[in-house]
């Protein structure tokens, strides 16, 4: 079944390029198709396949109806923001994208609701690896909408996306490309828990804080970890062993100078977001945190730029990333005279 799907989806992707590739980067579609190639068995495979050719079908790129022998017990959809629950028969995917099992049309269930733009928030998630935790402080980012409702939740992402849009529009423009979903893991109004995943492209797990200074700064943080980590996919920027361990400005545990470098790219354009808020006459950074908060994140940006200065064996890529941030840092600890946007 998987051969033969191959076989038609390799014959695709020379006719329709485009169509694939933007299909490929569906969270649902990459992160099956991820672990498979990182040796992680053929129902990942079988998966991620399934799941690239739902896509191609919702979008008009698939040129003739597919039929799954063996289909997965659920399909996303994340262009039609769509959820199907399949049994073990034959499952026929439709040019149109409609499904069919037992030649009776599939019932689609809601996987998401629009946020902004091309971003949602989920329904539904669907990563094998949302149970895993590397932060010693948390256990897993399980979906979970807490006290608040999906309206609620809606409505926070899409004030802190909108601040990212005033004062740093060229990194909001790119979250349309970098972020597919932003997943809830339940509600606090003391702790903030976010995260995102190597291996899931497009998705960032996040918290909802009644602060929205705490929640825009989550949305740019969990970004930027998205784009250092599609760029990990094609140069390793750094050259260290990854058991070479020093102390990271934000974490409590020794870190390789990869996460130190991952910290630095989140916190960088944070503290110049504080920084243009604050140019533009913004009131709600007036408050009495945010002082001392920039005053601790251009501290801690400074010293992991410092230890990657010193320590880092950077490759090509890699250099001209530090030496990027490095101006971004530097620009914002002294009022810039031209705004530079995120790399």
């Amino acid at each position: 079944n998987s051969a033969r799907i191959l076989a038609r989806l390799s014959s695709l992707s020379r006719s329709t390029p485009g169509i694939v590739w933007s299909a490929l980067r569906r969270p649902s579609v990459y992160v099956h198709l991820r672990l498979a190639a990182d040796g992680g068995g053929a129902a990942h495979l079988a998966t991620g396949l399934a799941a690239l050719a739902a896509e191609l079908a919702a979008t008009g790129g698939l040129d003739a109806p597919l039929v799954l022998r063996a289909p997965p017990p659920q399909l996303i959809v994340r262009s039609r923001r769509q959820r199907f629950v399949l049994d073990p028969s034959p499952l026929q995917i439709g040019t149109d994208g409609t499904l069919r099992q037992h030649d009776q049309v599939v019932t689609a269930e809601p996987a998401s609701v629009p946020v902004s733009g091309a971003i949602d928030l989920a329904l539904v998630d669907d990563n094998p690896l949302s149970s895993l935790e590397a932060h010693p402080d948390k256990s897993g980012s399980q979906l979970d909408l807490g006290e608040a409702t999906p309206e609620q939740w809606v409505a926070s992402l899409r004030d802190a996306l909108d601040r990212i849009a005033t004062h740093l529009p060229l990194l909001r423009s790119e979250l349309d490309l970098v972020l597919s979903c932003l997943v809830p893991v339940g509600t606090d109004p003391e702790r903030h828990l976010s995260a995102s995943y190597r291996e899931a492209l497009g998705l960032v797990y996040l918290s909802l804080h009644p602060d929205p200074l705490t929640m825009t700064e989550a949305v740019v943080h969990e970004a930027q970890h998205n784009k250092l980590n599609a760029a990990l996919t094609i140069d390793p920027l750094l050259e260290n062993p990854p058991d070479e361990r020093h102390p990271s400005p934000v974490r409590p545990d020794p870190r390789p100078l990869l996460g130190v470098l991952l910290a630095v790219h989140a916190f960088v354009p944070v503290a110049a977001l504080y920084r243009a808020m604050r140019l533009a006459g913004d009131p709600i950074v007036d408050g009495p945190r945010v002082h001392p908060r920039l005053t601790r994140i251009l501290e801690g940006n400074e010293e992991g730029l410092t230890l990657l200065e010193r320590h880092a064996r950077p490759t090509a890529l890699g250099s001209t990333l530090l030496e990027e941030l490095r101006a971004i840092h530097d620009e914002t600890v002294e009022p810039p005279r031209v705004r530079h946007d995120v790399p």
